[in-house]
């Protein structure tokens, strides 16, 4: 079976499900497999399969376990087949997945479902990146199906290409330690973000952001009248705003709804008008009620994505300047400068600046000046 992975994919504005008429007026007729990884301490001797109107679900079992939920749906109407592009000379290949008018659909049924599973031990269901097969039933089908199947991923942390940092930035925090023990926790909110943002978890992620900011200059206020009027009396706050209004990352400026979402909320919005819709958002996230108009759901945090990058460039550049003002006073950079720094065998390992490349996306940092220890 060939295989390809791709890392961007994307669907049809319009979900549409197959109907016998449209499944008679194509010769893009797929039989398609999605299967989700499932997270389980449920016991299962032998994979389950069972039939609903057409589409055939299976409860596969490994080693005694419920690992996976698979889903088949014959007659799935496609726009056109995966296509490989060869390389040109000196050039990279390139890698075509069509959109899928089922899966969403699919994506949708098991998101409702995924909580009630839970009281039964099924302790998660990656329904965001399943593996998806398209299975050809027709030798014209196989000789047109270049692409059989895929899956999209998130590299986890930790597993992704190295990024060359300020390696005494790693040094110098272990040797001013004292000076960051009041900021623990705002910088611990910052990691955690960081962390969620990796995840997707884009909910979790603006309540991190979100307390960092509130930490720093709320001033232990915590109705969205008092938050707003502190945060426009901090000069400090009101310049990281600025500046995630101004700095839009690539993850957003590169997918065309992101950036229009972005600048509708952030970026063209007066900044009493950007205060005002994050501490919206941090209520709207605080609360739920059946009867509740405007809702939302954990399960598709997916929706509140544009408003974590935001959130997450403003803290940032807070907790950035927070650091590097902790650091860079003369006595702890007078540590850093006595410290002696080799490799386990001795040999002396001298640090240089690390050079930008032309063009690179990075967060402006105003001179270091010191500041009071929240």
């Amino acid at each position: 079976m060939k295989k390809a992975e791709a890392t961007e994919w994307s669907f049809e504005p319009d979900i549409a499900l197959p109907c016998s008429r449209c499944w008679l007026s194509s010769q893009n007729i797929m039989r398609c497999r999605y299967t989700f990884t499932v997270v389980s301490d449920v016991a299962l001797p032998t994979s389950v399969q069972f039939n609903r109107g057409g589409t055939v679900f299976t409860l596969k079992a490994e080693k005694g376990r419920f690992t996976a939920l698979v889903v088949e749906q014959p007659g799935v109407k496609m726009t056109n087949f995966g296509r490989l592009e060869a390389a040109s000379p000196g050039g990279i290949g390139r890698v075509t997945i069509p959109s899928d008018p089922v899966l969403p659909f699919v994506q949708m049924e098991i998101r409702a479902v995924r909580g009630a599973l839970g009281l039964w031990g099924v302790a998660d269901i990656d329904i965001d990146y399943p593996q998806v097969e398209w299975l050809p039933e027709s030798e014209g089908e196989r000789r047109e199906l270049m692409i059989s199947s895929f899956r999209p991923g998130n590299t986890p942390l930790g597993s992704r290409q190295p990024r060359n940092m300020p390696i005494d930035q790693l040094i110098r925090p272990l040797l001013s330690w004292r000076s960051f023990l009041p900021v623990e926790i705002p910088l611990e909110f910052y990691r955690r973000g960081e962390e969620d943002m990796a995840k997707a978890n884009y909910i979790e992620a603006i309540y991190d952001f979100y307390f960092v900011l509130e930490f720093l200059f709320a001033g232990g206020k915590f109705t969205k009248h008092a938050v707003r009027e502190a945060m426009l009396g901090s000069e400090e706050a009101k310049r990281v705003l600025v500046e995630a209004q101004q700095h839009v990352l690539p993850d957003i400026r590169d997918n065309p709804a992101d950036l229009a979402r972005f600048d509708a909320r952030y970026r063209y919005r007066t900044l009493e008008e950007v205060i005002d819709t994050i501490t919206d958002i941090r209520g709207l996230l605080h609360h739920q009620s059946q009867t509740r108009k405007q809702n939302w759901s954990p399960a598709s945090p997916g929706e509140f994505k544009v408003d974590a990058y935001f959130l997450c460039v403003a803290a940032h550049t807070a907790v950035l300047n927070l650091s590097t003002s902790l650091l860079f006073v003369p006595e702890e950079e007078a540590k850093f400068n006595a410290t002696a720094l080799t490799n386990p065998e001795g040999r002396r390992i001298v640090l240089k600046p690390i050079p930008e490349p032309p063009g690179a996306d990075q967060i402006k940092v105003p001179p270091p000046t010191r500041q009071n220890t929240p």
